[in-house]
C-alpha cells in the first residue's frame, strides 16, 4: 500500500497535471471560498494543496506540517474509518494494519511527488510556470485571494 501511494504522488506530477491545471485555474477564476476533497481527503487533496500553497510561496517546511497534519485529524476517528473499509474490502480486522497508509499519510508520499517535479522539471517554480501553465496575473490572483 504505501508503494502505491508514494507511485501515486509521482503520477501526480507525470500523468495527472493537467487535471491540476484546470482545478487550480477554475479555483482561481472563481475567486470564491472552495471546498474541495478526494476519496480518503488526503491524497489527491493533499498534493493539490501543496500545489496552491507552493503557487503562493508557503515554505516547503511549512507545506509538510499542514500535509502531516492530517494524521492528527485522522486520529480522532481512525479505528472507526479502519473497522468502515475493513468491512467494505472484506477483510478481518487483525489485516487492518496493513490498510492504514490508504487512511493516513507518510511525508515519503508527498516528498516523492516534490522529487518528481525537481527531477522532471527542475524546481517548483518551473513546474508551476511551464507545466501546469499558470500566468503571472493567475499567480498574483491566488496570492491575493489567499494571503
Amino acid at each position: 500500500m504505501t508503494k502505491f501511494l508514494i507511485d501515486a504522488n509521482k503520477d501526480f506530477v507525470l500523468e495527472y497535471t493537467p487535471v491540476f491545471s484546470k482545478f487550480i485555474k477554475e479555483f482561481i477564476q472563481s475567486g470564491l471560498p472552495t471546498l474541495f476533497h478526494c476519496t480518503a481527503g488526503k491524497d489527491r487533496t493533499g498534493f493539490a494543496c501543496a500545489l496552491i500553497l507552493s503557487i503562493i510561496d508557503v515554505p516547503k517546511e511549512t507545506i509538510m506540517e499542514e500535509y502531516m497534519f492530517s494524521n492528527h485529524c485522522i486520529n480522532r476517528t481512525i479505528d472507526r474509518q479502519l473497522a468502515k473499509v475493513c468491512v467494505i474490502m472484506n477483510i478481518s480486522m487483525n489485516d487492518g494494519p496493513k490498510i492504514l497508509p490508504l487512511l493516513t499519510v507518510q511525508s515519503d508520499y508527498i516528498q516523492n511527488a516534490f522529487k518528481t517535479i525537481d527531477e522532471e522539471y527542475g524546481n517548483m517554480n518551473n513546474y508551476i510556470k511551464k507545466v501546469l501553465k499558470l500566468s503571472e496575473k493567475e499567480i498574483l490572483t491566488l496570492k491575493l485571494l489567499l494571503l
